[in-house]
């Protein structure tokens, strides 16, 4: 069957006017302040002026503010997904659910050590984050600052600061995720770096 160059164009349309969704949810501050200060202008054009039109700019900035917020509450988009995953993976581990919150990780890992880079399944990867909270004595971490550096399905890029709760230790990890095909995002590589001199760690993130 082939396709009308209007459902190409439908197609293309809807794709946009989910990207331009999705931008407002991201940037929500951002387009609430810009709809604050439009609000103003026009309300100070129109006591200087006194044309009516002009309240009409000022109504619809204003209509469109809790409009904008209002998307926030429906429209889960990827960075919002990225930063609930990291979050998850957090309360997972925090509450004693390494298992869980292996499961949040591809079936291949690539991760980034001081010996170098090495590929673990899944199952190998569980046994290492055991050992590592064993090792160091980790039982709970403290994950904060998280930035969804990129986005650009079916890949991701992720960093954050991190810190055993019972330690001084800090560092900065950065996680590749990818979008597996039941549309959930897992971690496919990642590294810990110490926040002075970028030394890889083993000790701050027991996974």
């Amino acid at each position: 069957m082939v396709s009308e160059p209007g459902d190409f164009v439908s197609l293309e349309r809807l794709t946009y006017e989910f990207a331009m969704l999705w931008w407002i949810v991201d940037n929500l501050g951002v387009v609430l302040l810009v709809l604050g200060i439009v609000a103003l202008c026009f309300a100070a054009a129109w006591w200087t002026t006194r044309k009516n039109k002009l309240l009409i700019g000022l109504a619809v900035a204003i209509a469109m503010m809790p409009l904008a917020w209002g998307l926030s509450l429906y429209i889960v988009t990827d960075r919002m997904q990225l930063v609930r995953d990291v979050e998850t993976m957090r309360d997972l581990v925090n509450a004693g659910k390494v298992e869980d919150a292996i499961q949040h990780f591809d079936d291949e890992v690539k991760v980034d050590t001081m010996q170098g880079e090495v590929t673990l399944k899944k199952s190998a990867l569980k046994d290492l984050a055991k050992g590592n909270m064993s090792r160091y004595g980790v039982k709970r971490i403290d994950v904060w600052a998280i930035s969804v550096e990129e986005v650009a399905r079916p890949h991701a890029t992720v960093t954050f600061l991190l810190k055993p709760q019972d330690g001084e230790e800090r560092g900065r990890c950065r996680v590749g995720f990818v979008l597996a095909a039941n549309g959930k995002w897992r971690v496919k590589t990642f590294t810990v770096e110490t926040l002075i001199g970028g030394q890889k760690s083993p000790l701050l993130l027991p996974f």
